[in-house]
């Protein structure tokens, strides 16, 4: 069903029907990254001695929240009392992961704090990062689905050559897209 995930999905019934459900829920073009982000999520979850199918979850589900406007994403965190300063608040590309991790939290009835950290911070990112979030947040940027951006092939290779160094140039040029 869907191939481009290959052996990292080994037929898990569970990622499966969080696809399932995403593809019915996301446009045709954020569902292919999404597989991308789940695919690249895997590959460096095995590479670095992190969980898999953590990865694959995070992944899958990192986006869940991405086609809802701004007011949808700031009434939904304000509903929730999150604390969100104003600048979160007006920004869809920085809520979706807060209010995304909220809502598969309640939807799937996921539990574990570092897939839905990971899911929350997969834009933003955080000090304090686990491998997990790490993981995700650079299968985000590197999935081979995303535009060519200048960096991106170096980053794609330090993403396994050396995760922390990966992490420090995504965050930067993630900030300075965010600002602009």
């Amino acid at each position: 069903m869907y191939k481009t995930l290959g052996e990292c999905c080994e037929n898990n019934a569970v990622i499966i029907g969080y696809l399932e459900a995403l593809e019915k829920r996301l446009k045709k073009s954020r569902f292919k990254h999404t597989l991308g982000v789940v695919d690249t999520a895997c590959k460096m979850a095995k590479h670095h001695g992190a969980d898999p199918v953590s990865a694959m979850t995070a992944a899958a589900l990192h986006d869940y929240a991405k086609n809802m406007s701004v007011e949808e994403l700031s009434a939904y965190a304000k509903e929730k009392q999150h604390t969100a300063d104003a600048v979160m608040l007006a920004s869809g590309e920085l809520l979706h992961g807060l209010v995304g991790a909220e809502m598969v939290k309640e939807v799937f009835c996921i539990a574990d704090e570092d897939v839905l950290n990971a899911i929350r911070f997969h834009t933003t990112g955080r000090s304090g990062m686990s491998l997990l979030e790490k993981i995700v947040y650079l299968a985000d940027a590197i999935e081979p689905g995303r535009s060519e951006y200048p960096g991106i092939k170096g980053l794609r290779k330090m993403a396994y050559d050396n995760l922390e160094a990966g992490v420090l140039v995504s965050v930067t040029g993630t900030l300075n897209y965010v600002l602009e």
